[in-house]
């Protein structure tokens, strides 16, 4: 079989070059189709570099569900890679988008910048943290501690230290949720408006 532009569907869309679009895409292919080289090709002028595809495979048989990060997009064509976050069941992933913009990071005191995920999807009001991914732009190479928190909780920290127009990455994680737990970005170091914009994308799931 072969991509169907019918299949794909947009869930959230990038506000900017720096914000990824959200996919939905349902096939009755296989996965081992889906993840051959090229599939994508004959959308490659919707898709931009970090977008997000959340997949839905093989409906018409054992379904497989699988999340996707554009690695490249252009007539040339599409290369996309997996994201694991450690078995995406059958039911409602969400994918929350956070941008926290320079004036935000650059406050005088360590900030925490919160986002709430519903309280409830299908009745449900608790949810595990598969994981995000994150992107942003670095203007200098001082670094920049940073932590991911589910209530007060770290579950991710780094220092985000490359300079360039468009960083990325990822973490994973089991974390549950409860109904009012926020998902927390947390500056841990001293102003630093060096970097000019950050996008994360939670990514979510109803806990069984």
């Amino acid at each position: 079989m072969a991509f169907e532009l019918k299949g794909l569907n947009t869930i959230s869309s990038g506000m900017n070059t720096f914000a990824p679009t959200t996919y939905a895409y349902i096939t009755n292919d296989s996965a081992a189709t889906v993840e051959l080289a090229n599939y994508f090709n004959a959308a490659y002028l919707k898709f931009r570099e970090n977008d997000l595809i959340q997949s839905s495979l093989d409906m018409a048989a054992t379904p497989v569900y699988k999340f996707f990060r554009v690695v490249s997009s252009s007539i040339s064509g599409v290369v996309v890679e997996e994201i694991s976050f450690g078995g995406l069941g059958a039911s409602g992933i969400i994918t929350l988008t956070q941008h926290i913009n320079n004036t935000q990071i650059s406050v005088a005191t360590p900030t925490s910048f919160n986002i709430y995920p519903p309280t409830t999807i299908s009745g449900v009001a608790t949810f595990t943290l598969l994981g995000a991914t994150f992107n942003y732009i670095e203007l200098s190479g001082s670094p920049f501690g940073v932590s991911f928190l589910v209530g007060a909780t770290v579950v991710h920290s780094l220092d985000l230290t490359s300079v360039g127009p468009n960083n990325k990455g990822s973490f994973t994680s089991s974390q549950l949720v409860g109904a009012n737990d926020p998902l927390v970005f947390r500056n841990d170091s001293q102003p630093h408006p060096s970097v000019t914009g950050l996008y994360i994308n939670w990514i979510l799931q109803p806990a069984s």
